[in-house]
């Protein structure tokens, strides 16, 4: 099934068949209505959560084996093969005992978490134009069941978060693009990628 909610003729669950793309459920929704905020659609994919989740998990557990090792290499060329041993098992039960902190804390997290869902998890960008522009594009994505797409209404404020060195709500100024808003509030950070920027 697929999701179609928010400003758009006749939102709700749909069913389509393999090979089905975006474009088709949007002409069977009746197209976007007049109010449609396009640009700040947002697609996501039940699959892309749990490939980010997993990501995560492994990336959380690299950090910790790599701070291990790091601390471990560090203890070595400054103290005897005694305090050495002493210092890895020190540090290998910190490690496991954050880890089963975590499993410990994590449903009562993952519970608030899900009240506060990050807007990005599972987010397949895509560039949503009008049904006659967008149909057979490289946006027009083939659907996957548990596929959702939310198009908001038009706002008069743009939300600036992420890679930059401010954040906040700043009023829409028509023509104006992205780089603009970043700008306003002081541009973006050394680490932040212009190509993603949404």
């Amino acid at each position: 099934f697929f999701t179609l909610s928010g400003e758009v003729k006749f939102p709700g669950t749909y069913e389509f068949s393999v090979g089905d793309r975006l474009s088709t459920i949007l002409s069977k929704a009746g197209g976007f209505t007049d109010k449609a905020f396009l640009r700040g659609a947002i697609f996501t994919r039940a699959s892309l959560v749990d490939l980010e989740t997993k990501m995560d998990e492994r990336l959380s557990k690299d950090i910790s084996q790599g701070l291990l090792q790091s601390t471990v290499s560090a203890s070595a060329s400054i103290t005897s093969p005694e305090t050495h041993l002493g210092a890895i098992s020190a540090i290998q039960e910190r490690v496991d005992k954050s880890e089963q902190e975590t499993l410990e804390t994590g449903n009562v997290e993952e519970k608030e978490a899900a009240k506060f869902q990050d807007i990005n998890l599972g987010r397949l960008i895509i560039r949503i134009k009008s049904l006659e522009k967008f149909k057979g594009t490289i946006d027009d994505v083939e659907l996957k069941d548990g596929d959702i797409l939310t198009v908001p209404p038009q706002t008069n404020t743009v939300l600036i978060k992420g890679e930059t060195l401010g954040e906040a709500s700043l009023p829409v100024v028509v023509g104006e693009e992205a780089i603009f808003y970043i700008n306003q509030l002081g541009g973006l950070r050394g680490s932040a990628d212009l190509s993603a920027v949404y």
